[in-house]
């Protein structure tokens, strides 16, 4: 019976090593089986590592990091701690992929009781590193996100009160990157040591045993060398002005402290900063800058400048090979500064400087970049200044624009580009909400027509106006000049049909607005997104919100600029190319019946009144020219709410005409048009009692006009009337001139 036993369990056993022989082996690029069974892992060894592909080493999957973050350390975590701070870097490779090490050094201050001095350390670690990606998903250079563990010990060098001390440990971390590029990753860093030591305050109860914990981000690049540098790079190109830069920013400066960083920044002393440069390698490059700026030294805000001289290092080019598609670049920037501070008895500061340039590229061409800098000037310069400490930190964020041949570089892009409809409308309107001051919550409306003149770029010009009803009423309008930049396209591609188009917007604007007062210019200029949503081939429905800083009158200082934020809501229609001119006039409404005539009412805010609503009547006579141009003649009466009483105004003008959608597109079939309108004339103050001479008057206006069947025309006209004062001379103006913006309902029949 036993005989039988034994001999039935090696039977088992034969045919499950058999079995198992049978199987195939499994290695890192197998690793996915159909279905699971355990004799396939009777008397098996665990399955291997990833290893690199044939070629690679060691010496091939290196890599360079550097970061900084802040750090507790005690046993007492908190309220009363003030948290220090450290900056260090690293240098490492992989074994494998899973397996590799790194040796780091840091430095900072440790973090204290309030009232307690700071602890400075220096501190060198080595690390055995784990990639649980890779271990648990296999090897894939291409993957976007991991997880490194790492653990080893680590030696401090600490200064307290005067006197040295020495602290050993063991630390461990877990590290998230995120691989932005091919050689490039951002990381976040968790990580806490065990340390024994003395040096220590007595706050810490004299314990030679403490938590060292931190946090830390930074940057890391890896050292991409033969086929992995190769793969994706591409050779540098130096054609006419190609790779000549250009960059514009603002931000903040102020000299470091003892108190560092706490302290940093506190005085919020406002910089602009302007740059030109030209790169003549992948890598490397020369640039001119100046950086404008004020300091607050307790006493007075002493104004300075500071030119420099850099040479520039395009870090992920160094260390990854040239990639100018890529989003996002670091540069490193060191250079000599030249500084000069006025009403300081003139002279001119050496010193040197060194920053670190993050760009993020839009497109090709756009890129938004922020640049942290250190100036270390001479002692003179700090003298001048009137500071106790140096150097000079700065902090800039702006907009770099690079010189390149865009369709040389994206021919595909071009090629869908060049038959698409690039001139379009344009008419929005959206709430509004005014940040400083008592408006209430308003409204603000566009209307206007713009061009998309490459696949990332377009210019718009719209008549820009706002409207805040709380009393006294603010009225505005502007004409504002955009310049719109794709991000999808940059991103993407340029594809005629596609659904969703983000775009960037930036402008600038001017006019005239009316709050509590006669009517006053105002300028500012604004920012913001314009998301495009395609309902057709030509018409988009499109969501813009938008920041605009604006000067103008307001109840308080009228020298502070004054945000608004609003969000926008309309259409878009395209139109086509711009060969309009080439039509003739009797391919439009007006070929056979050119001449018309014209009623319509208005509603009107006077900018010498009460800020009530003012009512006018308009009777026009025109004539087209061609398919573009034509005049009109027109006699309005308007009647206006002044401070002390009600004033009638009669205004002859001559206006020229000039139809924008025409020169844009040449459809007989189009309806609908947009006219530009600019005339001259005269006016004068009806009233018997009003003391008042006849005056010279300007219009401007935009019409949107609809014919209808039969030859009637039907239109919306916002437009504005200035008059000279001595018009109306019964009521008090600092002003040579008043204004009536108005809105004017009418029709047209053409004969």
């Amino acid at each position: 019976m036993l005989s039988r036993t034994i001999g039935a369990l090696v039977m088992a056993l034969g045919l499950t090593v058999s079995a198992s022989a049978k199987k195939p082996s499994l290695n890192v690029a197998g690793r996915a089986s159909s279905g699971f069974n355990a004799l396939d892992h009777v008397l098996q060894r665990p399955l291997g590592n990833d290893t690199f592909p044939a070629g690679q080493n060691f010496g091939s999957n290196m890599f360079i990091s550097a970061g900084a973050g802040v750090s507790l350390i005690g046993d007492d975590f908190n309220g009363r701690l003030i948290p220090g701070g450290r900056i260090g870097g690293q240098l490492g490779g992989w074994i494998t992929p899973v397996h590799g090490v790194r040796l780091g050094v840091d430095g900072g201050i440790h973090s204290v009781h309030s009232g307690t001095k700071r602890a400075w350390f220096g501190a060198v670690r080595a690390d055995y590193l784990v990639n649980f990606t890779a271990m648990l998903r296999g090897y894939n250079p291409s993957r976007w996100f991991e997880l490194v563990g790492a653990v080893g010990p680590e030696y401090q060098r600490i200064r307290q009160n005067g006197a040295w001390g020495n602290e050993f440990g063991i630390g461990a971390s877990m590290q998230m990157r995120f691989n932005v590029a091919p050689s490039m990753y951002l990381y976040l860093e968790p990580r806490m040591s065990v340390m024994a030591g003395t040096r220590y305050d007595r706050f810490y109860d004299w314990r030679r045993i403490k938590i060292d914990a931190s946090m830390n981000l930074g940057l890391g690049y890896r050292i991409l060398r033969g086929a992995q540098r190769l793969a994706g790079a591409t050779g540098f190109e130096q054609r006419n002005d190609d790779n000549l830069f250009f960059g514009l920013g603002g931000g903040i400066w102020d000299m470091t402290r003892p108190s560092f960083p706490r302290h940093m920044f506190t005085e919020r002393n406002l910089t602009a900063m302007a740059y030109v440069g030209k790169m003549f390698s992948g890598t490397s490059g020369l640039r001119v800058g100046l950086n404008l700026g004020e300091y607050d030294n307790g006493r007075e805000n002493m104004k300075t400048g500071i030119a420099s001289l850099d040479y520039v290092l395009n870090l992920n080019s160094l260390f990854g090979g040239y990639r100018p598609r890529e989003m996002f670049q670091m540069m490193l920037n060191l250079g000599v500064d030249a500084a000069y501070v006025n009403n300081s008895g003139g002279g001119i500061c050496p010193g040197v400087n060194a920053s670190l340039t993050a760009l993020f590229r839009l497109s090709h061409n756009w890129g938004l970049f922020i640049e942290p800098q250190i100036h270390a000037l001479s002692r003179e310069f700090t003298g001048k200044l009137g500071a106790s400490y140096s150097p000079l930190a700065a902090l800039n964020v702006g907009l770099r624009y690079t010189v390149g041949d865009f369709s040389r570089l994206f021919p595909d892009s071009y090629a869908d580009y060049a038959p698409a409809k690039h001139w379009f409308l344009t008419v929005g309107a959206g709430p509004a909400l005014r940040m400083r001051g008592d408006y209430g919550t308003g409204a603000g409306a566009v209307v206007g027509f713009g061009k998309r003149f490459t696949p990332v770029s377009t210019w718009r010009v719209t008549l820009d106006g706002s409207i805040y009803p709380r009393s006294p009423i603010y009225v505005s309008a502007m004409l504002a000049a955009d310049y719109m930049l794709s991000l999808t396209t940059a991103a993407c591609g340029y594809d005629p049909d596609r659904i969703f188009d983000l775009h960037g917007v930036i402008g600038v604007m001017g006019g005239a607005a009316n709050y509590d007062s006669p009517l006053r210019a105002t300028y500012g200029v604004k920012g913001g997104f314009h998301a495009a949503f395609r309902l057709n081939k030509h018409l988009d429905l499109f969501i813009e919100p938008q920041i605009l800083a604006v000067n103008g009158p307001a109840a308080y200082d009228t020298k502070l600029w004054t945000p608004d934020l609003r969000v926008l809501v309309g259409l878009n229609y395209k139109l086509g190319t711009p060969d309009g001119m080439r039509g003739t006039l009797s391919e439009t409404p007006y070929g056979e019946r050119r001449n018309f005539a014209s009623l319509a009412g208005a509603l009107a805010v006077f900018s010498g009144g009460r800020q009530d609503m003012d009512g006018g009547l308009d009777l026009s006579l025109g004539r087209w020219f061609s398919k573009v141009s034509g005049l009109r003649v027109t006699y309005a009466n308007d009647w206006l709410n002044g401070y002390r009483k009600r004033f009638y105004v009669g205004t002859a003008h001559l206006d020229y005409l000039f139809n924008i959608t025409s020169l844009m597109d040449r459809s007989s079939a189009r309806r609908f048009h947009i006219i530009g309108a600019l005339g001259a004339g005269a006016a004068f103050c009806g009233n018997s009692d009003a003391e008042s001479s006849l005056g010279p008057a300007v219009v401007a206006g935009v019409q949107f006009r609809y014919n209808l069947p039969g030859n009637i025309d039907v239109h919306i006209e916002p437009n504005v009337t200035a008059w000279a004062n001595r018009v109306i001379m019964d009521f008090a103006s600092p002003h040579r001139f008043t204004a009536d913006m108005r809105v004017s309902f009418g029709a047209s029949y053409r004969f």
